[in-house]
């Protein structure tokens, strides 16, 4: 993009720039086109990737990549061919992480959930790992906390958002976030195995919860009652 920012979706006019390209004489006979984050596409451009799947040139591979399948439409995951990545052990994103303090290291490499190129970004970029950590401790800070309280903390994650599908993918992606260190808590004694089970399974109905005709904050809100 002409601004080097990032759009919060993957536009049609991405995917007519694409299907353009495709269009020309290629020299080589196969040739390969990669969606990254594949679960930013907007109904628009799905539909007009839908298009070029119904009759794709002779040797053309699309590759959709993603951690969040079931954001993708219906329509297309059922003309592809799954291919699934494990994430990693922790030893390697400790590794990674090792010129960090161990007490943030150790955060981290929870948080990471085996996702080394997440890892890799907190290490290259500080400000989006002192993201991360923030929300870590906004979350802990819920805990024994009086629900006016524990309203205020959060209040910032909503704001005054008039993209309802941007607010619920930071939600997802915060409550994503929140499962981990509910394991990491738990692991710490801070709370026991049963709250975290039952905390954990509640975080993903809410997950599923924001994607569907339910307003986000009612959601969270839901959640936090449970929170002792």
């Amino acid at each position: 993009e002409k601004t080097g920012k990032r759009k919060k979706y993957i536009d049609v006019e991405q995917i007519r720039r694409t299907v353009q390209l495709l269009s020309r004489k290629a020299i080589a006979s196969n040739r390969i086109v990669l969606i990254d984050d594949a679960d930013r596409l907007n109904e628009q451009a799905s539909n007009a990737l839908l298009k070029t799947r119904e009759g794709p040139s002779a040797g053309t591979r699309f590759f959709l990549i993603t951690s969040r399948e079931d954001r993708i439409a219906t329509t297309i995951r059922s003309r592809c061919a799954r291919l699934s990545f494990s994430p990693v052990q922790q030893q390697p994103v400790d590794e990674l992480l090792k010129s960090l303090p161990d007490a943030e290291r150790r955060v981290l490499v929870a948080l990471s959930g085996g996702r080394i190129g997440l890892a890799l970004l907190w290490l290259q970029e500080p400000e989006k790992r002192e993201q991360a950590l923030q929300i870590v401790a906004e979350y802990r800070s819920l805990f024994f906390e009086p629900f006016y309280k524990k309203r205020m903390i959060i209040d910032a994650y909503f704001g005054d958002k008039t993209d309802a599908i941007a607010a619920r993918n930071v939600l997802d992606e915060m409550l994503s976030m929140w499962q981990r260190v509910t394991s990491l808590m738990q692991e710490e004694k801070t709370i026991t195995l049963s709250q975290s089970v039952s905390l954990i399974d509640q975080m993903t109905q809410v997950r599923v919860l924001l994607h569907e005709q339910i307003h986000p904050r009612l959601a969270v809100e839901q959640l936090l009652l449970s929170i002792p």
